[in-house]
């Protein structure tokens, strides 16, 4: 089949299927968030995997380790935003979630991207840091890119 356009060199993504966890809370923030992050993967070379949007931060570990667990996907990415209110409930939903997160990349030998943006943000923060999802999807490929360096 002909390609419209060069295939240039190969991307370190190439042919990785990569899915997103998507935490709706600040919804028009997790959406722009992913579109983002979707265009960057697409970009690098990921096959587009499937996305699971849940109610906040707090709820993303568990689908995430769902699709870790499924053998076609290679890596997940979650996205969301944490903005600051009255008290540090806050800072424990971000401390606690990137931990478990971390935690699920480690058990499943696979890359999770993080694009949690908070805590301490206000509104306006979170909507200016909506590129945080486009940097996770560039932080994984600099995992893959390691682990195929590791492979010779």
């Amino acid at each position: 089949m002909a390609r419209s356009e060069p295939m240039g060199p190969p991307r370190a993504g190439d042919g990785l299927r990569l899915a997103f966890v998507v935490a709706e809370f600040h919804a028009s923030i997790a959406e722009e968030m992913l579109r983002l992050a979707q265009e960057r993967a697409k970009a690098s070379g990921f096959v587009a995997g499937p996305v699971v949007r849940v109610a906040g931060a707090f709820d993303t570990p568990l689908p995430a380790e769902w699709l870790l667990e499924q053998d076609d996907v290679d890596a997940v990415v979650v996205l969301g935003a944490i903005v600051r209110g009255e008290t540090a409930h806050d800072e424990v939903i971000a401390h606690a979630t990137a931990a478990t997160l971390q935690s699920l990349a480690l058990e499943y030998d696979k890359p999770v991207g993080f694009a949690i943006t908070g805590p301490g943000m206000t509104l306006d923060q979170a909507k200016a840091r909506v590129d945080a999802g486009a940097r996770a999807v560039d932080a994984v490929l600099r995992v893959v890119e390691a682990w195929q360096a590791l492979q010779g």
